[in-house]
């Protein structure tokens, strides 16, 4: 995918307020400048530079995250270039600009977020982030409903993406909702779907 100008520079953006250290576009010059750069640099890719400050707690996360996304070979103590390949398929650019913008790297609330919505379990993992699990007694199915359908919408998930997952119809689905009975196996379907755990403890 080939992103916008505008969504890039929202990105880089996003990335300056998690550093003290500078981010900003190459220039086409700076790059036909070098051969090394001049490879890099294709209609997949785009390079950007960070002028290293030091202190800066952040930027190491940066080149962490970075790392699964490509990490450009030309850097020096001062400065590093670096490049995403918007052809990765791991790369979502609008969901890591969010995921920049509500945390700021801060690792509480990265747990946070991801806790809330689980979107984002991806980028917070390449950073060794996960959520503090959280566990339910259910006593009834409509506890079960109940507990199913408002991770569902903290997923931002909807009953057809649901249905597709866990290979339900959307009749089963808006019935379980209601409170209607399930089958525990179109349960363990859903658990599935929607990555959740179920213990069962004696």
């Amino acid at each position: 995918m080939i992103y916008q100008k505008e969504e890039i520079e929202a990105f880089l953006n996003a990335l300056q307020l998690c550093i003290k250290s500078n981010v900003s576009l190459l220039s086409k010059k700076t790059i036909e400048a070098d051969k090394t750069l001049s490879q890099l640099k294709t209609s997949k890719n785009f390079l950007f530079i960070v002028e290293t400050k030091e202190n800066d707690l952040n930027l190491s996360k940066v080149i962490s995250l970075f790392k699964s996304y490509k990490l450009a070979p030309t850097s020096t103590k001062k400065t590093s270039v670096m490049f995403l390949s918007t052809s990765n398929p791991k790369l979502n650019l609008p969901d890591l600009t969010a995921f920049l913008l509500l945390t700021r790297l801060d690792d509480e609330k990265m747990r946070t977020l991801i806790k809330k919505n689980s979107r984002y379990k991806a980028i917070a993992s390449q950073l060794n982030i996960v959520s503090t699990p959280s566990s339910i007694q259910i006593k009834s199915i409509h506890d079960a409903s109940e507990f199913i359908f408002a991770e569902i919408e903290n997923q931002n998930a909807t009953l057809r993406e649901v249905s597709i997952a866990s290979n339900l119809t959307l009749g089963m689905l808006s019935k379980f909702k209601k409170g209607n009975d399930v089958k525990l196996s179109s349960l363990l379907k859903i658990i599935d779907a929607l990555e959740l755990k179920l213990t069962i403890e004696k």
